[in-house]
């Protein structure tokens, strides 16, 4: 089966599933095996359910295809139901009035008790709460032995999209059923994925998906900052520093503010409101749609005078539309509650339980369709055509796969496989992982694997060792010669720096996470690549010293290769434009004046630039002017090294000489200053000495040069900081 898309976007907000079960997951699927598909199909005549229908009343057809029918089942499969509750905050509601988690808790348990009485002998369920993060608060049990639930974190950010993605790749037994019935306030704050994905994924997946919009409570939220700001002169900002950007569902009814009565919320009037848009998704929806037609255009059919799917929803924006739709697809839907002044799950979904137990299970073997790829279902009752039939729509079977052939002439090819990676990654056998990632030939392809690979995440309920293996994985596809992998590595680390973000302050791993980045992409020598990420470190940590730097050197990266530099009779000249000479010289000496650990690098690189554009006794004044640091050897080497240059520059072959011999002394093995000192020996005139050098550099051993890695900037820190973020995960 098709491997789902998107697990690496919900690592935010998995929940952490026991370790046992974790280990034995398969890829979600719709259930097809070879053999057999199943099928749920509920069928409606008049707003009531369809009974005692046969096979021989239902017509199927798998990519139009007239299928036969093995059996009708009908009440008979049993539910794992998983139920989440929505317990995200208010961004819009001050600070200062704490909720009780005792109240929370104690009614979030007795709603919860309703909606699992509705269950029968044999069904199973778990709870979920959605928050920053997706908690479990007890695991999937058989209904007649839940606990009590008390305590679940509560308030923070809405991962609404994450949540449901989350849900829907939790793999289904094949005899049984997985129903998610959920409740949300219609807002996303967090969610790394968008509408659009959450839409695909459903298409795909083995689950029943039934949302209920709590839209009153969402519209008093959203009363919140008209009435604080005009009543009680609480305008934003006002305790809080930041609040997150919103996507809706639908489009809040804004309440009336009377401030005569401040405790008091007046009733619905009205519409508007709006969202944001975010990468990959389009404006809300603005224009209501006809009436007598769903939001999508479609005619509206059935319907259930106390709950009604939203087939005329003149608020539902264009994201609730696509999850609309995709719950639509997997046989639920998305429903609003009646009028009722406190929104509970069991109102809600009493009538969609009624429904699927009432359901009808089709069982086929499919005939006369290739067995790989995506299969479209239609059910129909030939002989009513007055029913309204819903079901899924179709299903995915992946082709086998092939195993790789090795090039001719290449012994020992093989193919990398990506879950030996993570587990290898995962128990910390990181030279294990570093090397094969070395033999990756097409990084490309093993992102796209691990973008959509599902059921194979070794790190549930944490984001930290998917970010570090991320980041690995990234830095392979970097450095690789092919376009295509070098994109495919800057989309991954661009997607995973959003992943990384804590929901309020920024923390220590971040950080690291970051700090390992930038350094990595200083290493690529690429400024366009490393510059928005430079950016969006610098949002999250203004005025980071380190940061700073980042952004000086792949600013003088862009110009390495430009200057005017003098040795001897020869000169090499180009133009440096003045302005953003002055901005570079700048930037270093911002890095000196904000960190006196990196002041002696940011004067060093500063002198270098100088000498390049022409400058050479300033260049002599910022070399000498950087302080002393000799636990950074190549910081100091290169201070002598360049010093070296740039009195050759001015013919002072004897200091020349000295600068080069310091050099030598303190990375003796490095060949840049023996260079260095035969070319001051060299125009001297001192032919001799100077070959005894070239010859010396002839059969020296080779060592790391520090000059060979000053164009490629704080990559030589990258080990450290991807150590330090593995000591992390730990």
């Amino acid at each position: 089966m098709r491997r789902i898309a998107l697990v690496f976007l919900a690592c935010a907000t998995l929940l952490a599933w026991p370790a046992a079960q974790t280990s034995q997951q398969r890829p979600p699927t719709f259930i097809a095996n070879t053999d057999v598909v199943l099928v749920d199909v509920s069928v409606r005549k008049d707003g009531r359910q369809m009974t005692g229908l046969s096979a021989a009343d239902f017509e199927l057809r798998d990519n139009g295809v007239k299928q036969d029918i093995d059996t009708v089942e009908a009440s008979a499969v049993p539910i794992d139901l998983s139920i989440v509750v929505d317990v995200s905050g208010n961004p819009d509601r001050p600070k200062g009035k704490p909720l009780v988690m005792a109240k929370v808790a104690a009614d979030i348990d007795a709603e919860v008790r309703k909606l699992v009485a509705l269950l029968r002998p044999g069904d199973r369920v778990r709870l979920l709460a959605q928050d920053t993060y997706l908690q479990q608060i007890w695991p999937l049990q058989p209904a007649a032995s839940v606990p009590r639930v008390e305590r679940v974190d509560f308030d923070g950010q809405s991962s609404l999209y994450d949540t449901v993605t989350t849900l829907l790749l939790q793999p289904s037994e094949t005899t049984r059923r997985h129903v998610i019935v959920m409740a949300t306030k219609g807002v996303d704050t967090i969610s790394a994925i968008t509408a659009d994905d959450v839409q695909r994924v459903a298409q795909h997946a083995d689950a029943q998906l039934h949302l209920v919009m709590l839209e009153q409570k969402a519209d008093e939220e959203a009363s919140i900052k008209p009435f604080q700001c005009r009543c009680l002169d609480m305008c934003r900002p006002f305790a809080r520093f930041w609040t997150p950007a919103q996507v809706r569902l639908f489009n809040p009814q804004m309440l009336p503010v009377a401030c005569t009565a401040l405790g008091a919320l007046p009733p619905l009037q009205g519409g508007g409101g709006g969202g944001r848009a975010v990468a990959g998704e389009p404006p809300p929806q603005s224009t209501p749609p006809p009436a007598g037609t769903s939001a999508s255009g479609a005619p509206v059919t059935g319907g259930d005078s106390q709950l009604t799917p939203i087939d005329i929803h003149q608020r539902l924006t264009l994201y609730g539309e696509r999850l609309k739709s995709g719950a639509e697809s997997t046989g639920g839907g998305l429903y609003e509650t009646g009028a009722i002044s406190e929104p509970t799950l069991y109102g809600a979904f009493a009538k969609a339980f009624d429904n699927f137990r009432q359901s009808y299970v089709l069982r086929y073997s499919p005939k006369g369709v290739p067995r790989a790829g995506w299969h479209q279902i239609t059910v129909t009752v030939p002989r009513d055509k007055s029913v309204v039939i819903h079901a899924r729509t179709g299903y995915v079977v992946d082709a086998p796969s092939i195993p790789p052939v090795p090039k001719p002439g290449v012994t020992g090819a093989r193919a990398v496989s990506l879950p030996d990676l993570m587990t290898a990654y995962d128990e910390g056998r990181y030279d294990v992982a570093d090397l094969g990632l070395g033999q990756v030939v097409n990084p490309a392809v093993l992102i796209k694997e691990f973008d959509f690979t599902s059921g194979m995440n070794p790190w549930p309920g944490t984001y930290r060792g998917e970010a570090a293996f991320a980041l690995d994985l990234g830095a392979a596809a970097i450095f690789s010669r092919s376009p295509a992998s070098q994109e495919a590595g800057r989309s991954l680390l661009q997607r995973f720096s959003r992943l990384i973000r804590p929901p309020f302050e920024p923390d220590d791993y971040e950080h690291v996470w970051l700090t390992a980045t930038l350094a990595l992409l200083q290493g690529r020598i690429a400024p366009p690549l490393a510059e928005p990420f430079i950016e969006r470190a610098l949002l999250r940590f203004p005025n980071e010293p380190r940061f700073l730097l980042a952004k000086a050197i792949v600013a003088d990266q862009r110009w390495r290769g430009f200057g005017s530099m003098t040795f001897g009779d020869h000169a090499t000249v180009t133009e440096i434009p003045i302005k953003q000479g002055t901005a570079l010289l700048e930037a270093y000496d911002a890095v000196a004046a904000a960190s006196p650990d990196l002041a002696t690098e940011a004067r060093i690189r500063a002198g270098w630039f100088l000498y390049r554009v022409g400058r050479a006794d300033e260049a002599l004044k910022a070399l000498d002017a950087a302080p002393p640091s000799p636990k950074d050897r190549p910081m100091e080497y290169l201070r002598h090294l360049f010093k070296s240059h740039i009195l050759a520059s001015q013919n002072k072959l004897d200091d020349a000489a000295t600068e080069a011999r310091l050099a030598h002394v303190i990375v003796p093995e490095a060949q840049s200053a023996r260079v260095a000192l035969m070319n001051a020996l060299s125009l001297k005139g001192d032919a001799s000495a100077a070959q005894t050098v070239a010859e010396n550099i002839e059969t020296a051993a080779r060592t790391d040069d520090p000059w060979w890695t000053y164009w490629l900037g704080d990559f030589r820190w990258y080990g450290a900081a991807r150590d330090m973020l593995r000591r992390m995960v730990r």
